[in-house]
């Protein structure tokens, strides 16, 4: 049984499309001409207004690659996995900055096992049908 995903891959899909569509937007607004026709210029643009433009792009990117970074941070665990795998991650739980507790499906047996930076321990090892057994009717007394 694979535990429900928090997000939908279509969380990404839907930025992407946002900024696709807000760069259209901002192409359509520039008049048409022809190629490389040349471009009479009235008054040479104020320094402070050439600076704010390049800083509010620069912002705009940086926000963009920070965005996209957090959804595929979220989306991690996400991306669909191979049935045929022999090692299949049932459930993955956080318990510190960098320490998290993953339960392995390995074939008939259930693994709990400790991760931390630099170190990977088995916790616990079941067979599977003793886990979904407790699972549905609680621990034995």
């Amino acid at each position: 049984m694979r535990p429900s995903p928090r997000r939908s891959p279509r969380l990404g899909w839907t930025l992407l499309a946002c900024l696709a569509w807000c760069s259209a937007g901002l192409a359509a607004d520039a008049p048409a001409r022809r190629f490389a026709e040349p471009v009479a210029t009235s008054a040479v643009p104020a320094p402070a207004a050439g600076l704010a433009q390049v800083t509010l792009s620069l912002v705009l990117v940086l926000g963009a690659i920070f965005a996209a970074a957090w959804v595929m941070r979220r989306l991690r665990g996400v991306t669909g996995q191979r049935a045929s795998s022999a090692i299949v991650v049932v459930a993955e739980q956080t318990v510190g900055p960098r320490e998290r507790v993953v339960l392995l499906q390995v074939g008939g047996e259930r693994v709990l096992i400790g991760v931390a930076q630099g170190s990977v321990r088995a916790l616990h090892a079941c067979r599977a049908t003793a886990v979904e057994h407790t699972l549905v009717e609680g621990p034995a007394q």
